[in-house]
């Protein structure tokens, strides 16, 4: 792929995370000074099609990213940067509550309104909470009856998927896309691992306690944004339990 294929591909997804419409050569050339001509621009959309990263859902539609071209989306294309009004959004959620519980539920409450996504927060092994199921129901991505049940089962399951994934996860957001995805194939996860330490956790006769929060969504997400809020949301948790 060359570069001015490259800039295509990240147009095409992240005009399709915006609109939720396939991506037209017409809409990129009316929309975008690539400074060729649209017949290059066509071209190009039959490479990257040939190539695997796009693809046409049905005739005279134009092209929405595949699997493929979102993991190529997000190991070349995509740059994060850190928000402070999200971080103090966050500290502000974690100072409501009045307990640990409570104060977990709030965290994962902003996270919902923050990404749109529905959140999986965990505390140690078996303590899971999860919130907005309706952010799913209700996006276009969802109308598939066979998706909602796939999301179902996954959702009857969190307990024993977020334990593996406590074991797979590193500091840095991880993204699992499509067939890597545990809570569905036409879904995608972003998840980080975090780690807390200090009185209220040494009260418990444990020197640290590692947890799980993931944004699940659809394959067309804002990936951006969802990686920096986790990331954000882990050194938010991290300090706050280290002066606790």
């Amino acid at each position: 792929m060359n570069e001015r294929q490259e800039q295509l591909l990240k147009l095409i997804v992240d005009s399709y995370i915006e609109r939720a419409e396939p991506v037209g050569s017409a809409f990129i050339v009316e929309n975008y000074d690539l400074g060729v001509s649209p017949a290059t621009v066509r071209n190009d959309m039959v490479a990257l099609e040939a190539e695997g990263y796009i693809y046409q859902p049905h005739v005279s539609a134009g092209r929405v990213p595949t699997e493929s071209g979102y993991q190529y989306y997000l190991s070349r294309l995509l740059h994060t940067r850190p928000q402070a009004a999200t971080r103090r959004k966050l500290e502000r959620a974690m100072g409501e509550g009045d307990g640990t519980e409570d104060m977990m539920k709030d965290l994962a409450n902003e996270l919902v309104s923050l990404s749109g996504e529905t959140v999986v927060l965990s505390l140690g092994p078996r303590r899971v909470y999860y919130a907005g199921l309706s952010n799913l129901f209700n996006k276009p991505d969802f109308q598939d009856l066979a998706i909602l049940q796939a999301l179902s089962g996954s959702i009857d399951r969190v307990e024993d998927i977020m334990l593996v994934l406590a074991g797979l996860l590193a500091d840095e957001p991880q993204v699992f896309i499509g067939r890597d995805n545990p809570f569905g194939e036409q879904m995608s996860s972003v998840m980080i691992k975090y780690r807390v330490s200090g009185s209220s956790v040494a009260s418990s006769g444990k020197d640290s306690v590692s947890g799980v929060i993931g944004l699940v969504g659809p394959m067309r997400m804002n990936y951006g944004r969802n990686m920096q809020l986790l990331q954000t949301t882990q050194e938010v948790l991290e300090e706050f339990f280290s002066k606790v």
